[in-house]
């Protein structure tokens, strides 16, 4: 029996039913966050390495750490150890750093304008 206009169009119709176009499904966040950390895992991975050593602040106990976390991947990095980092790690932990020592130096005693002046 020869096909007919309308057995063509049902013959299309069931194809595209047997083939549906597959839609972009939404991804959870917590899976679009897991996929951050592992990319932020690889580029980690890929950067140049520098050495660094994180002194201990005053009262610290020997084996302390410092824990640095970057787009969700987290360190956890030994104090008064030298240690190989990522420069990213190493750049946050600089600036870290001399942000307190800036600002620590704005509270010494020897700013003080009596002790500055006092032997004078």
């Amino acid at each position: 029996m020869p096909k007919t206009q309308d057995s063509a169009v049902k013959a299309q119709g069931s194809e595209s039913a047997e083939k549906p176009k597959e839609e972009a499904k939404p991804v959870s966040p917590e899976k679009n966050y897991d996929l951050q950390v592992q990319r932020t895992k690889d580029a980690l991975a890929q950067e140049p390495k520098v050495q660094f050593i994180i002194p201990l602040s005053p009262g610290e106990k020997e084996g302390a750490d410092e824990i640095v976390i970057v787009n969700g991947y987290s360190f956890r990095i030994k104090k008064n150890c030298m240690v190989t980092i990522p420069k990213t790690v190493a750049d946050i932990l600089s600036n870290k750093y001399q942000v307190e020592m800036e600002a620590g130096r704005n509270h010494l005693i020897d700013n003080s304008e009596d002790r500055k002046t006092a032997l004078q």
